[in-house]
């Protein structure tokens, strides 16, 4: 019977410890379970938060794009483009730019437009660099407006199609007048001191009287001056006045003109001549570099604005007034031999003779 208790206890005990250690494994389950359970959610949570956060950058990004590329429709342009360098002074049409779609924020109205073809370039363009409409002038054609070749001027060493410039004429006793403002050289032929330029009725009628001036007064040049910055600096107001003997000599001998002109571009010529002989070489090397440009137009301008500053001859009537100043023709042919300005038909063509020999 003791051993049967004995037997009992032990059996007894071990049960209780294998209870116990069942109970031990169900908590470590549980505890496994709900570890498990904590990570599951703890995952699940941060996978939700990731997805928002990627479908909040996703959002913004597609909504910058769309603002971006909104911008940028907004800002293409099809401007003009320069397809070589063009000079200032051309004239710029299909020929010398090209379209071409840009991405900018200037204002489309500060571009080129075709609506400005046929305007002129008023400062030099590099090839490939975009057109603005500050960079071109309108070309100013008035219904009296002509192409006039013009050979009676002594043309500057380093004179090139397009320059700006003023036409004055200087006589014998220093006295020195503006005949034409801020004209565009054309068609130049340096070696024959010919070139084009656009005149008005009354600025041919100008120029007429001063080659006859020039023609009749030993002495008297009619020359070219350049502006310094033509794009700055505003045209001159002409001085010269033309005088009543010559628009009486213009009237009695038509032909004086072209004798006068032809007389004049032959002096011109020998004069540019002379002038590019006595260059040095370093000079010569200057002007073919267009190093002397700057120069020569400083000068200019300083010798222009010295003669200005000298009072009128008191035998010129102004233009504005010759119809009303005209005098009879005898007086004035007489006054004009007395002072030795106005020779007659003869002397002219004995003049004109000696030339050509």
């Amino acid at each position: 019977k003791a051993a049967r208790n004995k037997d009992n206890d032990q059996t007894g005990q071990q049960y209780e410890k294998g209870q116990s250690v069942m109970r031990k494994k169900q908590n470590l389950r549980k505890k496994l379970l709900i570890i498990l359970i904590a990570v599951i959610a703890a995952f699940a949570v941060c996978v939700s938060v990731l997805a928002w956060y990627f479908h909040k950058q996703k959002t913004e990004t597609e909504a910058l794009n769309a603002a971006l590329q909104a911008e940028m429709d907004e800002n293409q342009k099809t401007i003009y483009v320069a397809v070589n360098d063009i000079e200032k002074g051309t004239r710029i049409d299909d020929t010398n730019v090209m379209q071409q779609k840009i991405y900018s924020g200037i204002e489309g109205g500060l571009y080129f437009t075709k609506d400005h073809f046929g305007e002129q370039a008023v400062v030099d363009i590099k090839a490939g660099q975009p057109v603005m409409a500050d960079m071109t002038t309108p070309v100013n054609i008035q219904a009296d407006t002509r192409k006039v070749e013009i050979g009676a001027a002594n043309l500057m060493v380093t004179q090139k199609n397009n320059d700006i410039i003023d036409l004055r004429i200087m006589f014998p006793d220093g006295t020195d007048y503006l005949v034409l403002a801020k004209k565009q050289v054309g068609d130049l032929s340096l070696g024959s001191s010919l070139f084009t330029t656009n005149l008005g009725e009354d600025e041919i009628l100008r120029l007429a009287s001063a080659m006859v001036d020039a023609y009749t007064t030993e002495g008297t040049k009619i020359y070219t001056v350049n502006y310094v910055e033509s794009n700055l600096q505003d045209a001159g107001i002409p001085n010269y006045p033309v005088r009543a003997a010559v628009l009486d000599l213009i009237n009695r001998d038509p032909n004086i003109i072209d004798k006068a002109e032809e007389t004049l571009n032959l002096a011109a010529r020998q004069d540019l001549e002379e002038r590019m002989m006595n260059m040095t070489d370093d000079e010569k090397k200057a002007v073919a570099s267009g190093q002397a440009q700057s120069l020569s137009s400083n000068q200019d301008m300083v010798q222009q604005t010295e003669r200005d500053e000298q009072l009128p001859d008191d035998g010129y009537v102004d233009g504005t007034d010759m119809a009303e100043d005209t005098v009879p023709a005898g007086e004035d042919a007489a006054a004009g031999e007395d002072a030795g300005t106005l020779p007659d038909a003869d002397t002219v063509a004995d003049s004109l003779d000696q030339i050509s020999q």
